[in-house]
């Protein structure tokens, strides 16, 4: 099953954001479904069932304090995806993913090289007017979302449908 592990967004952040999808001009591409929104903090691919039970008990280990979060600016990954930033909590973010790949390295999964958290809204497939594009990153480049306190995350399936992805929770982790 394919694997990943991440933080949810609260609903009224997913909608505060997903009202930005309707400004975005001059690209073609497909936006992150609302209820799909997060900030994925490990992905883990295919992975044997046994295997997600392993990850389970390892990540059950983990004792990291609750923090807050600020969803804040929208930049982009090579012009290929578009994401709204962290402003506060972004260490905190960063420290909890060292913490994942720590256990996770007992599994021999990869540590990741190039972390960098934030919410994916959009994958690009091609421009139809990078100016128009480009004047939409201008206005929502500092603007913030919002802030949540996180108080868990999640182990999720992803199934690949002709749709989307369909998210299921397999397992949460309480912050302590």
């Amino acid at each position: 099953m394919r694997v990943f592990i991440a933080i949810d967004l609260p609903e009224e952040l997913k909608r505060k954001i997903s009202e930005i999808y309707s400004e975005v001009k001059g690209v073609k591409g497909k936006f992150v479904e609302p209820e799909n929104l997060h900030i994925t903090l490990k992905f883990l691919g295919e992975q044997p069932p046994h295997i997600v039970n392993d990850v389970i008990n390892l990540l059950s280990e983990i004792n990291f304090e609750p923090f807050k979060v600020t969803l804040c600016g929208v930049g982009t990954f090579n012009n290929r995806v578009v994401w709204i930033g962290i402003s506060d909590g972004f260490d905190r973010i960063c420290s909890l993913h060292r913490e994942i790949d720590g256990k996770l390295k007992m599994l021999k999964f990869e540590k990741d090289r190039n972390f960098h958290p934030h919410a994916t809204i959009l994958r690009i497939k091609h421009f139809t007017d990078k100016s128009s594009f480009d004047e939409f990153l201008e206005k929502y480049k500092e603007r913030v979302f919002g802030t949540f306190s996180v108080y868990e995350f999640k182990l999720k399936r992803s199934t690949l449908t002709p749709q989307g992805p369909i998210y299921t929770d397999l397992a949460s982790f309480e912050l302590r």
